[in-house]
């Protein structure tokens, strides 16, 4: 009998551990379904470029069109990784995105005053739900 008096404070321990695990698990169960409901983000990239020589005349303006359409407007960022142009002039470069939609949007390449550019190359990447 005084064994199972011994062994109450480690039970009540062990029942308080349980309910923390327990409120723990159920914690967990509320963050998986939500995580399960949650809109998917989507991602699509490309390539837009413009090479020519002699030297084509600038802007150039390309319309580029989702493969499958978002759900909002997503985020377009975009990196310059290749430019050519003529040594004996000023290297001057301009690129801008517009008109972003759920469907696509507008990427303009310009080139000013005496610069002589050859191409350019542009990736971009569209990312949303």
């Amino acid at each position: 009998m005084e064994q199972l008096y011994d062994m109450k404070p480690k039970i009540e321990t062990m029942k308080t551990k349980i309910k923390d695990m327990e409120a723990h698990i159920a914690a967990q169960k509320e963050q998986i379904e939500t995580l399960q409901n949650r809109k998917t983000m989507i991602c699509e990239s490309g390539v837009v470029e413009k090479y020519a020589n002699p030297h084509p005349s600038w802007p150039y303006i390309e319309s580029i069109k989702f493969k499958s359409h978002f759900e909002e407007r997503p985020t377009v960022t975009y990196g310059l990784y290749f430019l050519d142009s003529d040594r004996s002039t000023n290297l001057r470069v301009i690129t801008e995105i517009t008109d972003v939609t759920k469907t696509g949007f507008r990427m303009k390449l310009t080139s000013y005053d005496d610069s002589k550019l050859y191409g350019a190359k542009i990736n971009w990447m569209a990312c949303g739900k």
